[in-house]
């Protein structure tokens, strides 16, 4: 998630203005990293993280379970 991170702050910026648009929107996206890594620390970019693993993993144990079991009824095996 550090890239979503780093250009959701960067474009907000340049929509809020101000005092936001000074810290975080004058240096381009790296300047705009580099700015939240200094003032919140480097685990700042993984921010969204776990909400985004939540939300695929049931769909990746549903797919990859689903594609197991279709192989082994048309008769390919499991893989291994």
């Amino acid at each position: 998630m550090p890239f979503d991170v780093v250009l959701t702050v960067y474009q907000s910026a340049h929509s809020l203005g101000g005092e936001r648009l000074a810290r975080y929107g004058r240096h381009g996206p790296l300047g705009c990293a580099m700015a939240l890594v200094q003032e919140s620390g480097p685990l700042v970019l993984l921010r969204g993280w776990v909400p985004a693993f939540l939300r695929l993993l049931p769909v990746t144990l549903f797919s990859f379970g689903l594609y197991e079991q279709l192989r082994q009824l048309f008769g390919i095996g499991y893989m291994d």
